[in-house]
């Protein structure tokens, strides 16, 4: 059977995937691009429930970031800085963050990134506010306050 050109550009194409495959495919610790760390924090109130108001924020960066409404989670893999910078998260990292929602207590939290597993759940304390506390301050009265006959 004669060669034709199809046939040795298909025995050279298997030549170069076998080449391909013992030596140029990168293993994973190598020079090839790392897989990024996820941190998930949960946000829940006393009884458990996910606090769909919440919001997250690290102290470096501007933005607090919203919680997911139904489960209460913000998951990200980086810091936002104000500068623009990206810092990615590290195992050993420690971070911290600021955790409040309305009528909740704002409450400061502090992880130290694993290798895996990183969920962390903060619990937030329900504002308790004293009637005896509340100050309705002066009470001003407006001229449209006064009734027309002058009393």
């Amino acid at each position: 059977m004669a060669k034709t050109p199809f046939m040795m550009s298909r025995r050279a194409l298997g030549v170069s995937m076998g080449a391909v495959l013992l030596l140029g495919c990168p293993k994973e610790g190598m020079a090839g691009p790392s897989k990024r760390m996820a941190v998930t924090i949960k946000v829940v109130d006393p009884s458990g429930e996910p606090v769909p108001t919440a919001s997250v924020r690290h102290p470096e960066e501007r933005d607090r970031h919203g919680v997911n409404m139904a489960t209460g989670e913000y998951t990200t893999d980086a810091l936002f800085m104000e500068d623009g910078r990206e810092v990615l998260f590290e195992k050993g990292m420690s971070l911290t963050y600021e955790v409040s929602a309305p009528g909740f207590q704002n409450t400061p939290a502090q992880f130290t990134l694993r290798r895996r597993a990183n969920t962390f759940v903060v619990v937030l304390q329900p504002l308790e506010l004293d009637d005896l506390d509340v100050d309705e301050g002066p009470s001003i009265q407006l001229q449209q306050d006064n009734p027309l006959d002058g009393r």
